[in-house]
């Protein structure tokens, strides 16, 4: 037998069901009990619940169509300079920030949904070189920006987007047009540009032309950075640069006779043939002008 009121079987001499405390109107056995209607809606939701469930589920094993936000592409973060460190904030793969303190050059791949902002930001950590950040999508360059400032802060940013291999689809001579337009100001894209080019185009000559003054151009760039920031740590308070065919120096350290002696001999103690190589003729201390011998 079972009670009418939940449907729990009772003993036959049962007066009064155990479960919910209805008196014993039972139904005999074999016959289906009766479901209370608020039980069986209930169930009803329950049972659509799981149907829901399942169908969902079904939808992720059996594998659904991939959307164009669902589609990943590459993003490359890099920041370059003169050497040392620079304080970076960024939005990594999963869309948060990151702050980190890096030496450059750095560089940071990861995959993005299409449609996801990205960020970098670079800050030097000391007074002197340069910094430059960009952002890459699939190899082409989103946005960049560069500092020669002290403690110069640069920020680049955008929207990660489908456009990929524009770079690879530029001929022999847009690649030199980029490279003759990026050489004053970004190194590293110029000569990305030059290393393009094929050795069997027209264009060849005048790219390896180009790029031996870039390589030049960079060095030199890297010597004045590297002598201001020892001449720094020996406590001399100057600035380094290039001018022209010129090593210059600046700074209240040049204004005493005997430290502009003693900054002449350490520039020159590797050789004036090594920085003549690179194009330097001269080193220009304060207003004194001294000759290397480049013969």
């Amino acid at each position: 037998m079972f009670c009418n009121g939940c449907g729990q079987p009772v003993p036959p001499d049962a007066r009064f069901c155990s479960r919910c405390g209805a008196a014993a109107a039972t139904t005999p056995l074999g016959t289906a009990p009766r479901i209370a209607p608020a039980v069986a809606v209930a169930i009803l939701l329950a049972i659509g619940a799981v149907v829901v469930g399942i169908s969902r589920d079904s939808g992720k094993s059996e594998g659904r169509t991939v959307g164009a936000a669902d589609a990943k592409t590459k993003v490359t973060y890099r920041v370059a300079g003169g050497g040392g460190q620079v304080s970076l904030t960024y939005h990594n793969a999963s869309g948060g920030t990151e702050q980190n303190t890096v030496s450059v050059p750095w560089e940071l791949d990861f995959q993005a949904p299409i449609g996801t902002f990205v960020s970098l930001s670079a800050q030097k950590e000391d007074d002197s070189g340069r910094v430059i950040a960009k952002i890459y999508v699939n190899g082409d360059l989103l946005q960049q920006a560069g500092s020669s400032m002290p403690f110069g802060i640069v920020s680049v940013s955008g929207v990660v987007n489908s456009s990929g291999g524009h770079f690879n689809s530029l001929t022999p001579a847009q690649h030199l047009e980029q490279a003759v337009a990026l050489k004053g100001m970004d190194w590293d894209e110029a000569v990305r540009h030059i290393d393009a080019i094929p050795s069997n185009t027209p264009e060849s000559t005048q790219a390896k032309a180009l790029g031996h003054q870039l390589v030049n151009e960079g060095l030199r760039s890297s010597i004045s950075s590297l002598v201001e920031r020892t001449l720094k740590k020996n406590d001399y308070l100057v600035t380094v640069s290039e001018q022209q065919d010129q090593l210059t120096v600046t700074g209240d350290s040049v204004e005493d006779a005997g430290a502009r002696q003693r900054i002449l001999a350490f520039i020159r103690a590797p050789g004036d043939t090594k920085l003549c190589r690179i194009g330097f003729r001269a080193v220009r201390l304060g207003k004194e002008v001294h000759s290397l011998n480049c013969e």
